[in-house]
């Protein structure tokens, strides 16, 4: 099941104001990807 690592987020919805926190390193390599592909952030933060 490709889901077994998101077990490690099941306790942030008990705190919100952790959530920013949680998505920090995925936003990072997100953005990181994009900018590595040579695509523009930009564009998908308006989709």
């Amino acid at each position: 099941d490709g889901l077994e690592d998101a077990v490690a987020f099941a306790g942030v919805s008990k705190y919100p104001a952790r959530v920013k926190c949680a998505l920090l390193s995925w936003m990072a390599w997100k953005d990181a990807t994009a900018q590595a592909l040579g695509e523009d952030s930009a564009k998908e933060k308006t989709a």
